[in-house]
């Protein structure tokens, strides 16, 4: 599984850069996002949100196959 949460980072840090790069060129010409660029910096975010999810449930999974499951509160 850890090659598995290796490549949902990789794809995660991937969208993240895009949003940024997004985010950066609207701010470097000093202007805000426009409605397409909005969308897009959206569907970015939420993708990687998503996928941070994913990389959680799997990171819990495997403490629990090797006998480290965090500490329940």
């Amino acid at each position: 599984m850890k090659n598995d949460i290796m490549e949902l980072r990789r794809k995660r840090d991937e969208l993240v850069n895009t949003a940024r790069n997004v985010h950066e060129a609207a701010a470097g010409e000093n202007r805000d996002l426009t409605a397409d660029e909005q969308a897009q910096f959206e569907q970015l975010t939420t993708e990687a949100e998503r996928i941070s999810g994913t990389i959680k449930r799997s990171e819990l999974l495997d403490a629990y196959m090797g006998g480290k499951a965090p500490a329940i509160n």
